[in-house]
Order: structure tokens, then C-alpha cells, then sequence
């Protein structure tokens, strides 16, 4: 139960910028859907981190993710819900070639709030503060922006039951300011 925060705060520590300007980065923007009608829309800043390493041909970097996020949702009982999600999450990004490729991989686990709990006829989330798994695959396209294709899972880790989890297939794009 306590691997996940860990984790977490490992990651947190290792991305998080070392200077002293807590200006973001870059900025973006990523929409997904859920299986059975539920969907969202995030906008969000991130700060990269100082810290880079070299590891199996790759270039190890991390950032910080702060987003917002819009879900709706087929409501259990009938018509259509919707929640404002908060979340932090630190990412761990490998880009290939030691770093000069435009394609890379990363992926992060962080934390996300929201000012309503998921209530779908599949699936009742029992706590509104929940973990955010994620995995991408992207591709710098030029001018400091870039486009992925993301999978997030969230769920509680089950610290609360019901914990079934949702799944989105996301796309993301974003920019350096």
C-alpha cells in the first residue's frame, strides 16, 4: 500500500526543478476518452527539471506536470455527470539516441484531486483523491512542441473500496513557452 507514495515522492524529488525559478516550462493541452462514453479535456504546465542522466543509450530527464482536468460521464441512475480533477504528477521521459532523437517514452505516477466523485453505472470511485499512472509515447515535431499519445490510469491504490479504476487512451499536445 505504501510502495505507490513512495514512489511518488521519489519521482517528485528527482524531477522537480533544482533552480530557484519556479516559472513553468511549457504548457499543454491533451484530450482522451474512457471506454463507455466518459471523456475529458486537460490543460496544464510543466516544469523539466535540471537533472539528466544517460542510461541504456537513452537521455533520462524528469518534469513536473500540473494539470486541470474536465470529466463527464454517463451519471449512475441517469443523465450526465461531470468532475474538475486537480492533479500533480512527476515523469520520468528516456529520449532515444542519447538524446537526439525526436521520439521518446515516458511515464510518471502522481497525485490528482477532485471536487466530485466518478459515480458511472460501471464504476463508483470511492474516494475523490485518487493516483495518476501514466505511460507515452511522442515526438518533438519542431519550434519547442511536441505530440504524444498517452495511457493514464487512475485509481485510489486501494486505500478505499470501491476501487475499479478508469482507464483513458489521451492525446497531448504542448509547447515550450
Amino acid at each position: 500500500m505504501w510502495s505507490r507514495p513512495l514512489v511518488l515522492a521519489a519521482m517528485l524529488f528527482a524531477a522537480w526543478p533544482a533552480q530557484a525559478d519556479w516559472r513553468p516550462d511549457a504548457w499543454f493541452i491533451e484530450g482522451g476518452a474512457a471506454p463507455k462514453g466518459t471523456w475529458q479535456v486537460t490543460g496544464g504546465l510543466k516544469w523539466n527539471g535540471s537533472w539528466k542522466r544517460s542510461w541504456l543509450g537513452t537521455e533520462a530527464t524528469g518534469a513536473v506536470d500540473l494539470q486541470l482536468s474536465h470529466w463527464e460521464w454517463d451519471r449512475f441512475g441517469g443523465g450526465r455527470g461531470s468532475s474538475n480533477v486537480l492533479g500533480l504528477v512527476p515523469l520520468l521521459r528516456l529520449r532515444f539516441d542519447e538524446g537526439r532523437s525526436p521520439w521518446f517514452v515516458e511515464g510518471g505516477i502522481g497525485l490528482t484531486l477532485a471536487d466530485r466523485k466518478y459515480n458511472t453505472p460501471d464504476k463508483q470511485f470511492a474516494t475523490a483523491f485518487q493516483f495518476h499512472d501514466t505511460v507515452a509515447v511522442g515526438r518533438s515535431i519542431g519550434n519547442g512542441s511536441e505530440l504524444s499519445v498517452r495511457i493514464v490510469h487512475t485509481s485510489n491504490a486501494g486505500i478505499k473500496h470501491p476501487n475499479p479504476g478508469e482507464n483513458f487512451l489521451q492525446v497531448r499536445w504542448g509547447s515550450k513557452f
